[in-house]
């Protein structure tokens, strides 16, 4: 699988859009790796998770041809994961070339978003289909299994998602966003084997529980790897990072460093 990160930053991105503190003044003199969009990733290109209101430009930044995607994951509603007023782009008379088919996946109460973001699924060429935890699912050449995130929901009866994807006998959790799992779901994912585990790290030295913080990265790894969960050899790396708590992308990289955690940047590509 090719992994490509769209975007890598929290709700405000990084630097913040309005904001001058000491660190995202030291991101806009850094540049490079620092700046971050709102996250997302596309698998193969043609597998998208996440619809964040920078995605037009990412695509452009990164060479993805939008019109390619076959799927779409959606973790939640929140505006810097799901701006679903992109979809409208999809209909006449913004895109002339025939399109294919877009499957949407997500919890039931975003469909309806959806709806009322674009005026009806057929124009756009989507198949808008609900997804429940633990349920397994396939599309073109992936497959993929929801799994409760530990995160507020946007919407009344929402489930916050977060994904297993399967292609070719590789797995991976892409876990965003969502703080510490509970029993139940920590249960689930320690019996999977991943051959790479990307998980969020919002809060970098701060605390809040419903997203990660460098501690309960560095605790989630240590867990992974010592259950088997995370196979030899297997990646796990760090994004959705939030400038309030974080540091630039140095300084990240720095951190986990020892711990063999890697740090995700704009741009980057993960070949598992």
């Amino acid at each position: 699988m090719d992994i490509l990160f769209l975007g890598t930053a929290a709700a405000e991105g990084y630097p913040g859009a309005f904001c001058r503190c000491r660190k995202c003044l030291k991101a806009r003199r850094e540049g490079g790796r620092s700046l971050r969009k709102r996250s997302a990733i596309v698998v193969d290109g043609e597998l998208l998770v996440d619809m964040p209101p920078d995605l037009y430009s990412s695509a452009i930044s990164h060479k993805v041809g939008l019109f390619r995607l076959r799927s779409v994951l959606v973790t939640h509603s929140h505006s810097d994961h799901f701006s679903p007023g992109i979809l409208e782009f999809r209909k006449r008379p913004f895109a002339f070339t025939p399109l294919p088919k877009l499957a949407l996946f997500c919890d039931e109460p975003l469909l309806h978003a959806v709806e009322s973001a674009i005026g009806g699924a057929e124009g756009a060429k989507l198949e808008p289909r609900p997804v429940y935890p633990f349920e397994d699912y396939g599309s073109g050449r992936h497959s993929f299994t929801p799994i409760p995130a530990n995160h507020s929901a946007g919407l009344k009866g929402e489930t916050p998602l977060n994904y297993i994807i399967e292609r070719g006998g590789k797995r991976i959790l892409y876990a965003s966003d969502t703080g510490p799992y509970g029993g139940e779901v920590l249960d689930f994912l320690l019996k999977k084997r991943f051959d790479a585990i990307i998980v969020e790290c919002t809060m970098g030295s701060k605390f809040y529980e419903r997203h990660m913080n460098y501690e309960s990265v560095l605790g989630f790894h240590e867990l992974a790897k010592g259950s088997g969960a995370l196979k030899e050899g297997g990646r796990f790396i760090t994004t959705h990072f939030a400038h309030d708590g974080c540091g630039t992308y140095p300084e990240v990289k720095e951190f986990f460093r020892p711990h063999g955690i890697e740090v995700a940047y704009d741009g980057m590509l993960a070949r598992i």
